[in-house]
């Protein structure tokens, strides 16, 4: 019993010191790890919905070329939630000074874009799958 407390209070001594790095990193060394969790997890969610999805052709590993803007959306979504995260902190508030309106608009508006870009097929199309084929005359 008492190991295990061991183990419990050091995974949440392990918690308490590195999950800030997810949505306020402190240094240089910790914005890497911000970027590849962020990036992984929308990189992620998209590759789940799209092999989940019966609107998208069926998955297959050479199709992930074809993901480039997903990479894209990620680095900026992941810019925009840095920037905006860092408006809850004093420094950098003061920092901004009479630039955070335009920053704060422009962080927004890489948000709403890129949550919309997670949708990996378009949601305007017609309800079937892409095949890459041209339809047949009518």
């Amino acid at each position: 019993m008492a190991a295990d407390l061991g183990v419990h209070f050091s995974l949440i001594d392990w918690a308490s010191t590195h999950i800030h790095v997810l949505y306020a990193p402190n240094e240089a060394q910790e914005i890497p790890k911000y970027y590849l969790f962020w990036m992984s997890l929308y990189a992620g969610i998209n590759l789940i919905w799209d092999y989940k999805s019966s609107r998208t052709a069926n998955f297959h590993i050479g199709n992930l070329k074809h993901k480039v803007n997903v990479i894209y959306n990620a680095v900026t979504f992941a810019s925009s939630l840095l920037l905006i995260m860092g408006f809850f902190d004093d420094v950098t508030r003061k920092l901004a000074s009479d630039t955070y309106i335009p920053i704060l608009t422009a962080s927004l508006a890489g948000l709403f874009i890129t949550i919309s870009g997670l949708c990996p097929y378009d949601p305007t199309a017609a309800n079937t799958p892409s095949t890459g084929e041209t339809p047949a005359n009518p």
